[in-house]
Formats: C-alpha cells, structure tokens, sequence
C-alpha cells in the first residue's frame, strides 16, 4: 500500500480550499483487490494493490497523513477499519485512528468510454519521446498551447514535439515501435504536469494502452490508470521553423562540447551568453565567454565542417546549448547554422529520430 500511496500522491490536489482533493480514497472490492485514487481535477491516478478484502467498501483519508504514518511502521501488514467517518488503523506494536472526509464528495473519476480506438506499446518509449521533448519546455501563463507535449499518429509512427518559443525539440518513434488503432494524422497537446507523472509513474517495461476520449487522455496499464485533460488549443506549426537545409554544418565531439559549455558558463554573464565561433577552414570550434567581475575564458575544440568556408560567430545561451547537445547519445554531434540570427539545428550523428532547434541570442 505505501508504495500505491507514492504512485497516487503525484496527481493528489490541495486539501487547503477542497479538503477531499487531499484524500485519496481507498476501495476495497472483490477479489482482493484495493484501489488507491486521488485527483486535482486536472489529472487523476487510479491504482490497484493487493491485499485482503474482509468487506467491501470504501473511504476516503487524507493521503500525507495515511503515507507518514504508513512509512514510518516497521510492521509488513496492517488493517485498516472504516466506520463512523473513522479509519481504525492497527499494526503489530501500533493503533490510530484517522479522520475521513466524505467519501460522496470525491470527484468522479471518468471512466473509459471508447476503447474501439487505442494505442498499445512499452512504456519506455514514450517516455523517452516525452523526456526528450521536455527538455525544450518552460511553463508559460500568456501562451497555454506550449503547456504541453504535443503529440501525433501518422504513417511514419509516433512524433512528440515541445517548445519554450525560444528553443525546440522533436523526438519520433517508428510505426513499428508500437500498435495504433488510431486515425492517421490525429494529434494532441499533453500537460506538461502530466508528462511529468506519466514519466514517473510507469516502469520502462510496462505494456500501456493509451485511450483519447472526451477531451482527455487515459494511460492505462495492468495496475496504474492516469486520467489528464488535455490543453485546448492549436499547438505552433514548429516544423516551419525546423531549417531544411543549412549555410555551414560543423561536427564536433559531443563531451569536448558539453565540458566547453559547462566552463563558459562559469564566465558568462547575467544573459547566460557564450560565443560559438567556427575558423573560416572550418577545423576549429572556440567556445568563449566573459563577465567583468569574474574574467573571461577560451575553450578550443577541433571541428569538421561543410559547406560555405567563412569565419562565423553566434551568441547562445549556453544553458540552451548545453540542453540540446546534451539530448544525444551518439559520440557526435552536429550543429547547423545559417548566419548570427537565425535558428540553428543540432542533431546527433547518425541519430535520426530526434532534432533540437535553438535560436542564438540577438547582441
């Protein structure tokens, strides 16, 4: 049970204005079956444990105090009793009993209602797309669209997609990698607190079955439900700003780069501004920041390029750098540049599913 609690206690409300949005409430029901839930009315989880079912019913207790209490008994089992707005708890060398909320009060949880159309594959994969797309995420109170991971089905598979305006990321999954019983070309705009949860709330190695219904998405799996609305809105046409083709591209080693970020960053200044530049033969890469109450520093890295031969320099937030060269796996990493001011595109060698877009930064 103490480990169902840490599984629900991600989408668990605050009890201050709505005490029963602090509860998660427990179903006892046939077959042995217990079943934790707890929602903020904007996600919800939902999660069966095993126990023994003496009768069923059900109660609804403040999650914080149930888990303190839960976590710090040395005991393997306890009963639990609920009678007279009472949950009699009793352990070996232990007894309490907690106050309930009404269990009448707990927001209905909406079940399924078209399971006709879903999508099946590992939890791993999505939750690589979807912790992939975050990176470029930061939440935002004037523009709700960019809240969340964008999401679509196509013939190609999978695509998930996140944005800060200033940055992007698009990571691809192939059609191969699961199975849809979804239209071609339907797409959707996840929360990003629901990303979040859903990220930490599956094992990598879970089947999930994911469901769209009524303005909401369902992740289910054998044990775990989450329930989320979904952002109403029209996610940017980011693939517009994605450059098909570059004036120069540079390929470096992708740890020389990262190490070279990390000690500029020490350097720079109140903007997180570094400067990128390429040698006009293309066979250096210098990384140089400076702030005048620290200093200034140089890091020198050998390149390869191609493309137009010309010295090229381009200020970048570092932080914003380091994010999407850091995205890859591969021992190399290519960075895409047209000019001072427009986006540049970092790839991984011989990575395909992924792209991260970053605009410099305007001296």
């Amino acid at each position: 049970m103490l480990k169902g609690l840490g599984v629900v206690e991600r989408s668990v409300g605050e009890g201050e204005r709505l005490p029963i949005l602090g509860t998660v409430k427990i179903e006892a029901g046939k077959g042995n079956a217990i079943t934790l839930a707890t929602t903020n009315l904007e996600t919800a989880i939902v999660h069966t444990c095993s126990g023994k079912v003496v009768q069923e019913g059900t109660a609804a207790v403040s999650l914080h105090v149930l888990r303190d209490i839960l976590k710090n008994l040395t005991t393997e089992k306890i009963q639990l009793t609920a009678a007279d707005r009472k949950l009699s708890m009793q352990a070996d060398n232990y007894e309490a009993s907690v106050s309930l909320e009404k269990v009448d009060e707990f927001p209905l949880i909406p079940p399924v209602q078209n399971r006709n159309e879903s999508a099946t594959f590992v939890a791993r994969i999505l939750k690589r797309l979807f912790t992939k797309s975050l990176v470029a995420t930061q939440y935002s109170e004037i523009r709700p669209e960019i809240n969340g991971i964008y999401t679509s089905f196509g013939d190609e598979g999978i695509v998930c997609a996140g944005t800060d305006s200033f940055r992007l990321v698009e990571a691809r999954a192939r059609r191969d990698a699961f199975q849809s019983g979804f239209q071609q070309g339907v797409s959707f705009i996840v929360p990003l607190r629901a990303v979040g949860i859903f990220i930490r709330s599956f094992a990598d190695e879970e089947n999930i079955q994911l469901f769209l219904d009524a303005n909401q998405i369902i992740f289910e799996s054998a044990a775990t439900t989450l329930v989320s609305r979904l952002i109403d809105g029209t996610f940017p046409s980011y693939r517009d700003i994605i450059p098909k083709e570059t004036e120069q591209e540079v390929q470096v080693r992708r740890e020389e780069l990262e190490n070279a970020l990390k000690v500029a960053r020490v350097f720079s200044g109140r903007a997180n501004d570094v400067s990128v530049s390429l040698d006009e033969e293309g066979k250096l890469l210098e990384i140089s920041s400076r702030e005048s109450s620290v200093g200034e520093n140089v890091y020198r890295l050998p390149a390869r390029s191609h493309g137009a031969k010309k010295e090229t320099t381009i200020l970048f937030n570092w932080k914003y750098l380091l994010d999407g060269v850091s995205l890859y796996e591969k021992p190399e990493v290519v960075l895409g540049a047209s000019g001072p001011h427009k986006p540049v595109v970092i790839r991984g060698k011989d990575e395909e599913d992924m792209v991260y877009v970053v605009m410099p930064i305007r001296e």
